[in-house]
């Protein structure tokens, strides 16, 4: 090999090594999903406001509290990649008061500290009465329902939003009778530009309940997918009977609406003859036997997918200044099958019935207390029957 050919494999070589760069250690250090085989779970719900992951269970009050107050679990635990788990996943760990705290390294070596508790399958009956304040020292605190299974998009929202108050929160107003002093308000406020971190524009965000789980890592990416509807409906409930409720609807003004879809939203125009409308409905759908974990409905197809066995859906969407009290019976398009499909229920609300495409009249409020889900297996179905 002569001079110059020797030469110009050493710059080759160093200009290839100075190209390739070290790969960066992942950083992540966060639990992803936790099981648990015992008899009666039925899912998991991670908080990534408090590091908390709650293990849902459905057995009795009484067993429940013997079972898992200071018993075992044996849990299997996903974590990010690389990522390490102390205790490591499938070891047997003793709760205390029905919790366990696992410390999560990153392949960098960040650690982050993980609460998981086990708790009851909660009645289907909201008040709205208790909530969590996210960021409660910041310029931006906002809330949400201390339930687990509720969720709002407030999460999301926060990433983008630049307005006084989050669309969805608690309201010291209740209906008349009721126990307690609170009641979820929904409002749907102004958006705003986002040209400084290179999304869509977004006309107006509508305040939103739901029973199920808040995808925030698709918020940017496909802001239709970050609603999970739906939480499991255990067998020992029966099917769904009604939906009822008491709550107050006024349409705001002006109502937002564009053209194209809601990754390329555009022309944006103001309407203030048009009412806006509420949306207020539950689904029961199907989903694969000792399979469905993570199968959901999502703002793309909740109201149209092959998978609904039954809707509660409110007709009529006028606006009511006085507490109206609200009765949806589910009307069911096949029969329920618990030997051969598991099921899950969303009950969802909105201030805005287009509001998951960023569509509603500004000022649109819907105020909603005590919700209830009646199931054949209620002793007071008959009540709500007649």
């Amino acid at each position: 090999m002569n001079f110059k050919t020797l030469l110009a494999t050493c710059l080759v070589a160093l200009c290839v090594t100075s190209c390739i760069k070290e790969e960066a250690l992942n950083r992540e250090a966060d639990i992803l999903s936790v099981t648990i085989e015992d008899d009666g779970f039925l899912v998991d719900l991670p908080n990534a406001h408090t590091n908390e992951i709650s293990l849902v269970v459905d057995v009795d009050k009484a067993e429940f509290k013997a079972r898992y107050q200071s018993g075992k679990i044996i849990p299997t635990i996903e974590v990010s990649p690389k990522a390490t788990i102390s205790p490591a996943s499938g070891e047997t760990v003793e709760l205390s008061d029905y919790k366990y705290i696992y410390t999560v390294t990153s392949e960098e070596g960040r650690t982050k500290d993980y609460v998981v508790e086990v708790i009851p399958y909660n009645p289907l009956i909201q008040g709205f009465e208790d909530w969590l304040i996210v960021n409660p020292n910041s310029k931006r605190p906002y809330e949400i329902p201390k339930d687990p299974m509720w969720v709002n998009a407030n999460q999301g929202v926060n990433i983008l939003y630049k307005g006084d108050f989050f669309p969805t929160r608690s309201i010291d107003q209740w209906r008349p009778g009721s126990g307690g002093r609170k009641s979820v308000l929904l409002e749907t406020v102004r958006g705003n530009r986002n040209s400084e971190v290179g999304v869509m524009d977004i006309p107006v965000y509508a305040g939103s309940m739901y029973r199920g789980k808040f995808a925030i890592k698709d918020a940017l990416k496909d802001p239709l997918s970050t609603t999970l509807f739906g939480q499991p409906h255990p067998k020992d409930l029966g099917k769904p009977l009604v939906l009822v409720a008491y709550y107050k609807y006024k349409s705001g003004s002006p109502y937002l609406s564009y053209e194209g879809g809601v990754k390329d939203i555009k022309d944006v125009k103001e309407d203030s003859k048009r009412k806006d409308e509420p949306d207020i409905y539950a689904i029961l759908y199907k989903v694969p036997k000792n399979a469905g974990k993570n199968v959901y409905l999502t703002a793309n197809d909740i109201k149209t997918s092959d998978k609904i066995v039954a809707t509660a859906i409110l007709e009529d969407t006028s606006e009511k200044e006085n507490w109206e009290y609200l009765t949806l019976k589910f009307d069911y398009k096949e029969e329920v099958n618990f030997d051969l499909h598991d099921y899950k229920l969303a009950v969802v609300l909105s201030s805005s019935t287009d509001g998951a495409m960023y569509q509603g009249a500004v000022g649109s409020q819907l105020i909603v207390d005590d919700l209830r889900i009646v199931c054949e297996e209620d002793e007071d179905k008959d009540d709500f029957l007649k």
